[in-house]
């Protein structure tokens, strides 16, 4: 018998799908596998989406994204959700799934969250953005 709260968060994570993908790949990819740049699944996953990108209004995704550079050291949960012509919204998230920091812009103004920081930063958006913060 299935639980009304998993029926009811999957009746949720379906309406929330803008778009159905189905990508051409013969695996699937598991949450906890680290996929190189450079793996066919990606690159077969980013061909589906520039395939269908004019269809697509709206975008919703889920990654762990994981730096390692001799200054930083980066990997944490991320949400990310576009939606054209030009907005972003990435929420950082937290060791217990909450929020630790959200970046938003409409492509030309960005405002950035960081619940270690009081206040919220915003500006300009420029090419580094995503770097710079």
């Amino acid at each position: 018998m299935i639980r009304p709260a998993v029926f009811v968060t999957v009746a949720l994570l379906l309406s929330g799908c803008a778009t159905q993908m189905t990508p051409s790949r013969s695996e699937p990819l598991d949450r906890a596998t680290r996929l190189a740049i450079e793996d066919p699944r990606v690159v077969s996953m980013a061909d589906v989406l520039a395939a269908t990108a004019g269809h697509r209004h709206s975008l919703v995704g889920e990654a762990r994204l994981s730096l390692e550079a001799p200054s930083l050291r980066f990997s944490r949960p991320q949400r990310i959700a576009l939606m054209r012509p030009a907005s972003l919204r990435v929420e950082i998230l937290g060791l217990f799934n909450q929020i630790a920091a959200i970046l938003t812009t409409d492509g030309t103004r960005y405002q950035f969250y960081d619940a270690g920081n009081p206040g919220i930063e915003e500006g300009e958006t420029g090419r580094g953005l995503l770097w710079q913060v």
